[in-house]
């Protein structure tokens, strides 16, 4: 059962071979916790950050935006988003996405609305994402790697 004390601390893991860098992120319940999300995140590297219910929204909801371009000078997107309902079971959702396609939040937001945990891959990326089903302090976990063979 969920309290009034609600996080998702969200895990990044970065294994495209470029750094990774922010551009954006979306907050439909909840907001940023007391560190900013990470500017960027370099091969082989994580990052982290919490995001924290606020009073008048009911649970933890968002998506966060990153850029990368490889050693092909192949650019692509990598958006991971989650949800940590109140009372709710909690989901998690991953793409890999051209640089051209604009990030249509609303649509990535319906695209996971009845799904569980979802994974998603661009020609030459994959991204997996996993996330705590249940519990008011849940961890979000997302992947992105370069295919070995591109």
């Amino acid at each position: 059962m969920a309290s009034d004390n609600q996080y998702t601390f969200v895990q990044l893991c970065n294994a495209t071979g470029c750094t990774l860098i922010y551009t954006g992120q979306i907050d439909w319940h909840g907001g940023i916790g007391p560190a900013p999300y990470p500017q960027s995140i370099a091969n082989g590297e994580q990052g982290w950050f919490l995001h924290v219910r606020s009073a008048s929204q009911p649970g933890s909801e968002g998506a966060v935006c990153y850029r990368g371009v490889d050693a092909n000078r192949t650019e692509f997107i990598w958006i991971v988003y989650w949800i940590n309902p109140f009372n709710s079971q909690n989901k998690v959702f991953a793409v890999v996405l051209p640089s051209s396609s604009n990030v249509d939040w609303d649509r990535i937001r319906q695209e996971i609305a009845g799904t569980d945990s979802t994974n998603g891959d661009f020609t030459g990326y994959f991204t997996h994402a996993s996330i705590d089903i249940d519990g008011n302090f849940s961890t979000a976990k997302a992947v992105v790697t370069k295919n070995a063979n591109n």
